[in-house]
């Protein structure tokens, strides 16, 4: 029965050891435990706790939201090329969840590529969130001169039901397919006029009722075709499509638990609650993704024992919902919950906790509350250690690590220890290194962040030479003129600016400027302040040589 399959599962994961923990971790790349870490972003980008401080170090960078960390964690993906989402099973535990890669541009059924309603809005909310410089948004944004001075995991398709299959007995056979629906769903599959999620069902084998406009979920192999529609949707990046077939489980289930109600029906729609909450983040709908939180949260908490790992899960997703929302107390408390859940298990989750103290950390953070954040980055990093101390170092555990190390070295920054930054710093960049290519994402805004250190605390030489580097692995991987490249360009003209190099300045804004022309209509701001930029150096470069 579904009891006792509750009860079977919570004893599983009271008997775990930390070593099984991390192994069902490894089989999915390293983030089947369902966290994502904050990141409070390169160095030289302002952030809330700047703007109460009014902090002139910083106060030339662009402003880096909450919003848009939570966003770029989402995309960051554990380090990863392709940015992935991890979606929640009924059982709460790792072997349950599965991972789904966003964007790998799957044609279905030889049918166009194309994005539904809402992921039009998205390719601007993604923008929005975006803080690195190969996004899309404004280059005024990323020039301080202007201011001032592949599949769905597991690989093992029988995989996700060794989690569903108990919901109807191990030796249950599914009930026969509902044949009418099947052929209605060949018509709308072959219909010029019939809708993306037609196509989408269409690619399915999940029976349908018809009259009341609900799927007909009465095996795990219903529920894992479900879950396949709404990953094909994930991989179209069509995140609206995904929304509403999940929305469509929700009232399947209920429909369902009107006519049989028991505990795994309340824990799917639990997780589909949560799994539903993570789409509406990478959809920007924060206030919908806290609501449906909300929803999981209840349903956990009603079914599972106080002390279960699924609980601080949707916890800390929770907390995540409301950092994004600058409701920095309630994120706060939902994080120390979390962490307070996972003390209390049998089993420590030291991994997760890492990262829930992370997070609170960069919720004390933009409190202003930095000599408590520190203490927090500390402890997290003290559990991080172990996994990338030894001789095998996983792809996940030195990016995360590495995001808590940067971290550290931004809050040294903004009390002004200017020791301890360029340290911190220099342990990030050695460790990213030591397993990243060095054109990878991680490495460049570690390798630009300690140039700007190095910068504020008077190394200007040691900056240029970091600002080199970077430039020269960017014109590798990127080209000349991209725009990463365009950007480390400003800052390095900056740099000559205070060296009072003004001809090497010169030559950097300039290519600047002739780039935004390519790229700018030539009344925009952003333009004219670049060129009004390079007359003033013109003139300090005329004053020099007369």
């Amino acid at each position: 029965s579904a009891d006792v399959y509750c009860r079977q599962q919570l004893n599983h994961e009271a008997q775990l050891t930390m070593h099984e923990i991390e192994d069902a971790a490894i089989f999915a790349g390293g983030r089947r435990d369902g966290l994502d870490i904050i990141d409070l972003g390169p160095a030289r980008y302002q952030t809330i706790a700047n703007e109460r401080l009014n902090g002139k170090e910083m106060e030339n960078g662009p402003l880096y939201t909450p919003q848009r960390m939570v966003g770029d964690l989402l995309r960051a993906g554990g380090g990863k090329n392709q940015p992935e989402i991890i979606f929640e099973g009924p059982s709460g535990e790792a072997p349950g969840r599965w991972v789904v890669s966003v964007g790998s541009d799957i044609i279905i059924h030889d049918q166009p590529s194309t994005k539904d309603d809402n992921s039009s809005d998205l390719a601007t909310t993604v923008s929005a969130c975006e803080p690195d410089v190969s996004s899309s948004a404004d280059l005024y944004d990323f020039l301080p001169c202007f201011g001032a001075s592949d599949a769905t995991f597991p690989a093992e398709e029988s995989h996700p039901s060794l989690t569903t299959a108990p919901m109807w007995g191990k030796d249950s056979q599914p009930p026969p397919e509902v044949l009418s629906q099947m052929k209605r769903l060949e018509r709308n599959k072959s219909a010029p006029n019939g809708t993306d999620e037609d196509v989408l069902f269409g690619t399915s084998s999940c029976p349908m009722d018809v009259d009341e406009d609900v799927f007909i979920i009465e095996s795990p192999q219903h529920l894992d075709a479900v879950h396949e529609v709404v990953a094909l949707a994930i991989r179209r990046e069509a995140f609206g499509q995904a929304l509403r077939v999940l929305a469509k489980l929700i009232r399947s289930l209920n429909h369902r638990a009107r006519e049989q109600d028991d505990v795994m029906i309340q824990l799917l729609l639990a997780s589909t609650h949560q799994n539903m909450a993570t789409i509406c983040l990478w959809m920007n709908r924060l206030s919908e993704a806290r609501h449906n939180i909300n929803k999981a949260i209840e349903k956990r908490t009603a079914h599972f024992p106080q002390t279960h790992s699924a609980i601080a899960i949707s916890l800390a997703r929770r907390g995540l919902v409301e950092f994004g929302l600058n409701d920095f107390d309630a994120s706060l408390n939902s994080f120390r919950c979390a962490v307070k859940i996972l003390n209390q298990n049998t089993s420590k989750h030291y991994v997760m906790i890492a990262k829930l103290e992370n997070n609170i950390g960069c919720g004390l953070f933009q409190q202003s509350k930095f000599q408590e954040a520190l203490k927090h980055f500390t402890t997290s990093l003290d559990m991080q250690r172990p996994s990338v101390e030894g001789h095998v170092r996983r792809e996940v555990a030195v990016f995360d690590c590495g995001v808590t190390l940067t971290n550290l070295g931004k809050t040294y920054l903004m009390i002004k220890d200017y020791e301890m930054a360029p340290y911190v710093y220099e342990e990030a960049l050695l460790l990213q290194t030591s397993i990243f290519a060095k054109n990878h994402s991680s490495v460049l805004r570690t390798l630009g962040s300690l140039a700007f250190v190095k910068s504020v605390i008077g190394e200007g030489k040691a900056a240029l030479r970091l600002y080199r580097a970077t430039t020269r692995v960017l014109v590798a991987s990127h080209g000349e003129a991209s725009q990463e490249n365009m950007d480390i360009m400003a800052l390095t003209g900056a740099l000559y600016v205070e060296q009072q190099s003004y001809g090497e300045a010169l030559k950097c804004f300039k290519g600047v400027l002739e780039w935004q022309k390519r790229q700018l209509p030539c009344d925009h701001p952003t333009v004219e302040k670049t060129a009004l930029t390079v007359q003033r150096i013109e003139a300090m470069l005329e004053i020099c040589t007369t």
